[in-house]
């Protein structure tokens, strides 16, 4: 009984984390059908991304430079991209969670987003019932996510031909 829980718990870890470098390829592409994008880039043109984690900072970091290494600009901006733990959006583009979070850190970066507008990526399909406004959704292929409930109360505008190809969680 103890062997079966710990391989469940180390398979389990090892999904969540194929799930985030799945989601890397796909967040970029999530930012960039944000139909309000160029009013939300930094005053000097760039998209501010925010890779939120809650006690992995080694793999937020891992994450981080995967996407500076694949990721040269979104929609024709070039990219900035900050790690942290705490869920500050204020002059950010765009969220995404780098690690499943605790309740609490999740409500406070899920406030943050809704407050200023912006996308709260998980790669993580349960958060998008918690509130999160987007993520992956594998099945036999991988789609985005979203979550019409926050996306109405960030008043965020997505391309419609993206949300016609989506699922939608209401």
């Amino acid at each position: 009984m103890i062997f079966t829980r710990m391989a469940a718990s180390s398979y389990a870890g090892d999904v969540e984390e194929e799930r985030l470098w799945i989601s890397l390829d796909v967040f970029p592409r999530i930012v960039s059908v944000d139909q309000e994008l160029a009013k939300k880039v930094s005053p000097g043109g760039a998209v501010k991304l925010l890779l939120l984690y809650g006690d992995k900072k080694e793999t937020a970091e891992k994450a981080g430079k995967y996407l500076k290494k694949r990721l040269a600009n979104i929609s024709g901006f070039p990219v900035e991209i900050t790690l942290d733990n705490k869920p500050s959006c204020a002059g950010y583009t765009a969220m995404m969670l780098t690690e499943k979070l605790n309740d609490q850190l999740f409500q406070k970066a899920l406030g943050c987003a809704v407050e200023n507008g912006i996308i709260l990526f998980s790669p993580y399909d349960d958060d998008v019932p918690r509130g999160a406004t987007a993520s992956v959704l594998i099945k036999i292929k991988v789609e985005p996510y979203f979550n019409k409930n926050t996306l109405a109360k960030s008043h965020l505008q997505i391309n419609k031909t993206v949300l016609k190809f989506s699922s939608v969680y209401e």
